[in-house]
Formats: structure tokens, C-alpha cells, sequence
């Protein structure tokens, strides 16, 4: 929604009497001089921002009911959404309160899910209005996808002195089989552990309405 709209939707609000106005000198001066209420630049960012965020929630609503949880990996899960709602990334950083580069590396998958605390899982779980049983569906697929390759540090943990490991010119080699297994295995640790800590997020913000 560009400015124009929005402005429009600042004036109509306010002739229906719907924009609660805090009233000082300045602005009562103007009514009477001019006949026409004016509002201080300070509430007309706040009117238009509350009417931007709410155009773009419902926008989200709108978008994370199209999606299911197939399309995989995690970041192009929140970029179709996001698309189909038809933000930017600099919309979606302005309300994470994030930069672009962050949106950008969660929709890239250059960061880990199951890496992000518990508190910043949360926020895109809220703003993209996602259910939890769908969001547990994509970051567990998300974890067990053989295609989905960050850095997972603790996934690495453990490949050595296995009962199929051999040893070549004093080197540990590791069966490539289950080294697989074994890191397929610490994702899925992962992902349990992450959406675990997500479930006690949103309880405790009282998110009833997305645990359902």
C-alpha cells in the first residue's frame, strides 16, 4: 500500500471519528484557523504505521494459509509466504526489528533454524501467523531433506572411531553411509530440541491461537 492510500485511509478514519486524538494547542489552533482537523506528525506516523502493520498481517494470515508444509527447506517456506503476501524484505526486517541480511540469510537457509533462540523462532512464528503443527512439519522436513546443507556444528560431533571406520595412512576415515545416518540423526536432535523450545515460547506469550 503505497503513502497516498495510506494517508487516505488516515483521513477517512479520522472523519468517522475512529483515530483516538490527543489534543494539544497546536492542533486545536489549526482547527480553528483552517476548518480542518490536521494531525501532529507524530500521530500520523503512528495511525499510518498501525494501518501498515495491519494490512500486512492480514496479508500473512492470508499467504501461511496457502502454504503447506511441502515446500521445504525452512527458508523457502517463509519466502513463499512472504511473496504471496506481498512484502519485502525490508518489510519483514522492519518488524523483526532485524536487518535485511538477516531475512535474507533465514530465507537462503544460510542460517540454521534450529539454531536461532528460542525468542527470534517465535517472532517469525507470530508475524507469519504459522500454526506450529505446520512449522513443526517443515523444520522437521526441513531437517531430514538430504538437499539441506548449513553448517551444523553439532551434527559433526561424534564421526570418529566408529565400528565402520578404517584408518588410512593414520587418518580416520568414516563410512560415508553413516556419517549420513549419524548427522541426519543430531538434525533431527536438533530440530526436536528447537521446536520444543518454540512450544515453551509461545506458551508463555500465551500464543494459544497459533498452539491449536
Amino acid at each position: 500500500m503505497n503513502e497516498d492510500s495510506l494517508q487516505k485511509l488516515v483521513r477517512a478514519a479520522m472523519k468517522r471519528g475512529d483515530v483516538p486524538l490527543r489534543l494539544d494547542d497546536d492542533m486545536v489552533d489549526s482547527w480553528i484557523v483552517g476548518g480542518e482537523p490536521e494531525l501532529t506528525d507524530a500521530l500520523k506516523s503512528g495511525v499510518k504505521s498501525r494501518l501498515k502493520f495491519k494490512i500486512q498481517d492480514a496479508a500473512l494470515a492470508r499467504a501461511a494459509g496457502s502454504v503447506d508444509a511441502t515446500v521445504i527447506p525452512f527458508g523457502r517456506f517463509i519466502e513463499t509466504i512472504r511473496d504471496r503476501a506481498g512484502l519485502t524484505k525490508k518489510d519483514v526486517a522492519e518488524r523483526l526489528l532485524k536487518s535485511e541480511e538477516y531475512v535474507q540469510d533465514i530465507e537462503r537457509d544460510r542460517i540454521d533454524v534450529t539454531q536461532l533462540t528460542s525468542g527470534e523462532f517465535a517472532d517469525l512464528v507470530e508475524l507469519f501467523r504459522m500454526a506450529f503443527r505446520v512449522i513443526a512439519d517443515v523444520v522437521r522436513a526441513t531437517a531430514s531433506s538430504p538437499d539441506y546443507s548449513p553448517f551444523y556444528g553439532s551434527a559433526a560431533v561424534g564421526l570418529r572411531g566408529t565400528p565402520h571406520s578404517e584408518r588410512v595412512d593414520g587418518a580416520v576415515q568414516v563410512d560415508p553411509q553413516e556419517r549420513l545416518q549419524r548427522i541426519a540423526r543430531a538434525r533431527g536432535g536438533n530440530a526436536e530440541t528447537c521446536l520444543l523450545s518454540l512450544r515453551q515460547e509461545l506458551i508463555r506469550r500465551q500464543r494459544a491461537d497459533l498452539l491449536g
